[in-house]
């Protein structure tokens, strides 16, 4: 269906918008705001398949008299159709979520028994009828190298075939908040699991070098279903918290945490070149962001209390 989108965002708008409605979203209030996302890009008069630094940043501020919830749906709607056009070419960055109001997000450290169990949840996923346009046949795969990787949701979903090697066991990662490049190292494990996948997709459609890596059978690009897919995982097996259920990106946080734990209890490394190693990983900017964990991992584990302290009053006197 075509709506009356007038702006140079107009098929990513609309391609966005029949997708919400084949999900089976009423989706009212999210095409006006689609119409204000359409109006906000004339009057900044963005040109053809792209968007720009200043349009993304004038909407994500907070307007004068806005509450806080409504700062907050602006704010997703916008992010949500970047991220899901980003897939269709749109060219892009992914606004980083701010900080609402005195609220901070405080995130879901999955426990190993939980990563396990959703490992096998996510293996039991089927399909009701047949079809090639479908995320689920990626979702195992994806969702181990999340948590092994530690990668953002849209740096998986933008990862292409040649961006890993097998041989060597590296994959290339386009930063997608930096916009930097940086190459990870994957064990043995995770190759297999990719690799796997891999040879499974090959027999529905034969893939190009430089076609997306996780991508649906029909060979078409994965989008927002991941989460739905995920979600659906998460609500059978009970996981979840005073403020619901994890997000995609908690897996994120998960492996950090996790990494951070098992740097803290080998002796076989010297901790602050861990710790730039573990940062570099993840791609921060700083070694600050990945400090950031060495606080949660405290929280999580108060059994490494003495050591998170001895690092932090040594470097941070």
């Amino acid at each position: 269906m075509m709506m009356d989108f007038q702006s140079s965002l107009k098929p990513y708008l609309n391609n966005f918008y029949n997708y919400k409605k084949e999900q089976g979203y009423k989706f009212e209030n999210g095409y006006l705001l689609l119409k204000k996302i359409d109006a906000f890009a004339l009057k900044h008069k963005l040109t053809s398949n792209c968007t720009s630094a200043t349009f993304i940043e004038d909407w994500c501020k907070k307007n004068p008299n806005e509450s806080i919830s409504t700062w907050q749906h602006r704010f997703g709607a916008l992010k949500s159709f970047l991220e899901y056009s980003s897939t269709f070419g749109l060219k892009t960055t992914i606004p980083v979520t701010p900080v609402f109001g005195k609220f901070r997000y405080e995130p879901f450290i999955f426990t190993i028994e939980q990563v396990s169990n959703l490992f096998s949840e996510i293996d039991k996923l089927r399909l009701k009828r047949n079809e090639t346009a479908t995320t689920l046949f990626a979702m195992p795969a994806m969702i181990r190298f999340l948590y092994a990787t530690g990668c953002r949701r849209g740096e998986a979903v933008n990862l292409k075939l040649n961006d890993i090697n097998f041989s060597d066991k590296s994959i290339k990662i386009a930063d997608i908040k930096s916009h930097r490049e940086r190459l990870i190292p994957i064990d043995s494990k995770l190759s297999t699991v990719l690799e796997t996948y891999h040879r499974f997709m090959i027999r529905y459609k034969k893939a190009e070098q430089d076609d997306y890596f996780f991508r649906k059978p029909d060979g078409s690009p994965i989008g927002s279903s991941v989460s739905h897919w995920y979600r659906r995982c998460l609500v059978k097996l009970s996981i979840y918290n005073q403020n619901g259920y994890p997000r995609i990106h908690d897996l994120r946080h998960t492996f950090a945490v996790h990494s951070l734990k098992n740097i803290l209890q080998s002796t076989k490394h010297d901790f602050r070149s861990a710790i730039m190693v573990l940062s570099n990983y993840l791609g921060h900017s700083t070694i600050e962001s990945t400090e950031y964990y060495l606080r949660l991992t405290k929280a999580k584990f108060p059994e490494i209390v003495q050591q998170v302290d001895d690092y932090l009053n040594t470097y941070h006197d």
